[in-house]
């Protein structure tokens, strides 16, 4: 909904997309999307809806969990749960995963 109020735009289409967490700055939302490539991570730009997928998890074990970000927006962390959780930590400014 835009700040001065009015209708409210849907931002990411899909009606698979879970749990959006804003980055900092606010340009971006991430969120994750179950489609036929599983469930990977996607960033989408507010100023014109270009959406980008981050991951490519199809075919690996495992389920993407709960996610968030660090205190000073650069990394994104995630738990990927194959029986037990591990944390894994994703660069979103510069998009490498470490």
């Amino acid at each position: 909904m835009p700040a001065a109020g009015g209708e409210p735009e849907q931002l990411a289409q899909g009606s698979e997309n879970e749990g959006a967490r804003w980055s900092r700055d606010g340009t971006r939302a991430f969120f994750c999307r179950t489609s036929e490539n599983g469930r990977n991570f996607w960033a989408v730009r507010v100023a014109d809806g270009e959406e980008q997928q981050l991951t490519a998890l199809k075919g690996k074990r495992g389920i993407v969990n709960y996610f968030a970000f660090a205190t000073d927006g650069q990394y994104l962390y995630f738990i990927w749960e194959e029986v037990l959780g591990d944390i894994w930590v994703m660069d979103v400014v510069t998009d490498e995963t470490e």
